[in-house]
């Protein structure tokens, strides 16, 4: 459970809560603010840690509350220690105390009981020969009290142990009222000497208890009836009717320190026994400490300055006065000093005896208050640091494009950032009297209780899912969603995080990625065609335009053969560039066709030797023109990953380029290494042939685009094209580089990753 104070800062219910104001206020408490879900306007009340919440707007109007087991709200604004907790060390000391009281008490009513009226021994029964005895009743009704106390302590929770304690305190009550109700009406309800008669000689009222005792006894037994109660007033009105007790046995004490009939007894006979003082004196403190977190005791048993002060004055300020009272009245009647000189004494030892320990209060005091002082700096400091750590945790928080939400375990919105509240055109407040079941259209509910059910609650979080939320406008959008359980310190789930993201610009994307994907789809259908369309193409051409070359390069060459003779040099002229066309065309056609098998065959990538495949190439140059000699030179250790019949075929073009050009060259050299191009490795064939002009280098890969003449250099103008579609399928880009007259560089660059097909 989050408690939020306001401006101030949230903590769980367990921890101590610090306002923005510097200010510290106890678990279960709210001031000024706003408290976990279930507490309303100023004077209602929500249980919190044992506690009571009241929702004011200042601390003016702080108003008091309580519940079963809870404190008054207007304690609210005191310090966390002004009432100790439950588990403090001087709560575990009082309560021991209140124990042994009730072990005490019961203690002197059983030997007064058992010793003094079961055996028959009067000493037992008044201690000093003269003096009022405690009667039978009396010892009774003090050992049901002390059994009473003894249960309130040691079994507090028990059913049984209560009913106990409780019927205890009854019979207590009922002993001391009706013999009240004896003096008061004068009618002998024949109770005094029910368990023992009582023979003592010139007794008015044989066996029955003096009145003050009676009254003793009846408030013990209310105090004792009201003492395990759940509400506040009935703690405070045990400890009050405890501590009139214990008032009514301190003036018979003092009445017996200074010889005082009057204090202890109507008459010498009816009077309060000492051991019925002791026994009262004792449970009134029983009473008193067996509470200490709450009522009159609250203030002793507190650790701050109030509770230091009362455990060690007050019982200086008690004890004292009665002590030496009693020892100058000692001293007077024994003649050992007169009665101003015994006056003076005692004025003297008193100051001494309560200022050396106020005197030492105060020192401790002293070194509290610096103490505080300092906390309360540090306290400041650090009030300033939470303050600045939250407006950076709100500057991030609205500051992220997607929506951030968190909601209690029912789902209703309990705090959001601004993206969240824009992507739905509802402010915050407005989100907060909404849960997001009804920002949901009703079509998403079923899966939407499944992912909750089976993902959110079972293992805490959810996976990424996608639904949709309907606009303050009405609207219906697209988002994305992901979900964290919230958990108390117990383990209970308690809300529930989510981080939103609008994803209405990605559905419009898909949906036109799935119309693209159509297109494609028929593309590829169109493209199937063409490709059928160009195998066909390629067959006519293998085999039907091959015929009407072959038979023109035949019979042209059987008229050659056959009727050369008759011809003169013009017609064998004629004859010879008709099969000089053939052969180019032969040649043209079977470079078509490997230009249509690179674009259409499949690949194998594979490691490909570079450097070898160029040797390879040069050596089957040269070994086809013998009658040249080319210097070559080629750089060892090439890899590159290919289709190896292709990036052969690739070098075949290329270096046949360079020989091809080198032909007029005086020292015809042709040079095969790699090169860093812009950063990218490129390899590279060079010759120092007849180069050409860049200005037409954008001319080169293209088809028949030759920028020589046929005639000087021989060709069909195909070749650079394919070693272009080569390079283009192996992911890379060739270009060239050449001047009229010096040479030409071509380079390539090849991907390191081919798909196979």
């Amino acid at each position: 459970m989050q408690i939020d104070i306001g401006t101030g800062v949230s903590y769980n219910q367990n921890q101590w809560i610090i306002s923005d104001d510097g200010m510290t206020y106890r678990p279960g408490y709210l001031v000024g603010g706003r408290a976990a879900p279930g507490c309303g306007l100023a004077g209602e009340t929500t249980p919190l840690n044992g506690e009571c919440a009241v929702v004011t707007d200042a601390p003016s109007n702080m108003e008091t509350g309580h519940i079963a087991g809870g404190g008054s709200t207007n304690e609210a604004l005191l310090p966390p220690d002004w009432k100790p907790s439950p588990g403090s060390p001087l709560v575990s000391v009082f309560r021991r105390l209140s124990v042994a009281a009730g072990v005490a008490v019961m203690a002197v009513a059983a030997t007064v009981l058992l010793g003094g009226w079961v055996l028959g021994n009067p000493g037992l029964q008044s201690l000093t020969p003269g003096l009022p005895k405690m009667m039978a009743n009396t010892s009774l009704g003090l050992l049901l009290s002390g059994a009473s106390l003894l249960l309130w302590n040691v079994a507090p929770g028990g059913r049984w142990s209560v009913r106990v304690a409780r019927w205890l305190g009854v019979v207590a009550a009922s002993l001391g009222t009706a013999t009240l109700a004896e003096y008061s009406t004068g009618v002998d309800l024949h109770i005094d000497q029910l368990l023992f008669r009582d023979f003592s000689a010139g007794a008015t009222y044989p066996g029955r208890p003096s009145p003050q005792t009676s009254v003793a006894l009846a408030f013990t037994g209310v105090s004792l009836l009201l003492l395990g109660g759940t509400r506040l007033w009935t703690v405070w009105t045990a400890q009050i009717l405890g501590l009139a007790v214990g008032f009514i046995a301190l003036v018979a004490t003092i009445g017996y320190v200074y010889q005082s009939l009057p204090f202890y007894a109507v008459t010498t006979y009816t009077g309060m026994a000492l051991p019925t003082v002791f026994g009262f004196l004792a449970v009134s403190s029983g009473i008193i400490c067996a509470r200490p977190d709450r009522g009159l005791a609250a203030l002793p048993a507190s650790p701050m300055a109030g509770g230091m002060l009362v455990r060690r004055l007050l019982p200086a300020i008690i004890i004292i006065p009665v002590v030496l009272g009693g020892l100058r009245a000692w001293g007077e009647r024994a003649g050992l000093f007169t009665n101003e000189f015994g006056l003076a004494l005692e004025a003297t030892v008193y100051i001494v005896a309560v200022a050396l320990p106020l005197w030492v209060f105060a020192g401790t005091l002293q070194r509290t208050e610096a103490e505080r002082q300092a906390a309360n700096r540090a306290l400041e400091d650090y009030s300033v640091r939470i303050q600045a750590a939250e407006q950076k945790y709100r500057g991030l928080y609205d500051s992220i494009k997607d929506g951030i939400v968190y909601t209690d375990i029912t789902g209703k919105f309990l705090n959001c950032n601004q993206a969240y509240s824009d992507m739905l055109g509802y402010s915050e407040e407005e989100l907060r009297g909404l849960t997001y079941k009804e920002i949901t259209p009703a079509k998403w509910e079923a899966m939407e209780n499944e992912i909750v059910g089976d993902h959110i609650t079972r293992r805490g979080y959810s996976d990424e899912y996608e639904k949709e939320y309907i606009r303050k406008d009405g609207a219906v959008f697209p988002i994305s969603l992901r979900a964290w359980l919230v958990r108390d310190k117990d383990g209970q789930a308690v809300g529930m995080w989510g981080i939103v993201r609008d994803i209405t610009l990605r559905k419009h994307a898909e949906e036109a990625i799935v119309t693209l994907n159509e297109e494609l789809k028929q593309r590829a259908v169109e493209l199937e065609a063409s490709n059928k369309e160009l195998e066909a193409f390629s067959y006519s051409v293998s085999h039907d335009l091959r015929s009407p070359l072959r038979s023109m390069a035949g019979f042209s060459q059987a008229l050659l053969e056959d009727y050369g003779a008759r011809l003169d040099e013009q017609g064998r002229g004629y004859l010879a560039r008709i099969q000089a066309s053939s052969d180019l065309m032969g040649r043209l056609i079977d470079d078509l066709l490997e230009l249509s098998r690179v674009t259409r065959a499949g690949m194998r990538p594979e490691p490909i030797d570079l450097s070898a495949l160029a040797l390879a190439a040069l050596a089957e140059i040269q070994k086809a023109q013998p009658q040249r000699r080319v210097e070559y030179a080629v750089a060892p250790g090439l890899m590159v990953q290919g289709d190896s019949r292709l990036i052969h075929l690739l070098m075949e073009n290329l270096l046949e380029n360079a020989w091809k050009f080198t032909a007029k060259a005086a020292s015809p050299r042709i040079e095969v290494g790699v090169a860093d191009r812009d950063g990218t490795r490129a390899y590279f064939v060079r010759d120092n042939g007849a180069g050409f002009d860049m200005a037409y280098a954008g001319k080169l890969f293209l088809p028949f685009q030759r920028l020589h003449k046929a005639t000087e250099f021989p060709g069909t103008g195909i070749g650079l094209a394919t070693v272009q579609r080569i390079v283009q399928r192996h992911g890379g880009r060739v270009w060239g580089e050449g001047e009229t007259g010096r040479g030409a560089t071509f380079y390539f660059t090849l991907s390191h990753s081919i798909k196979q097909g």
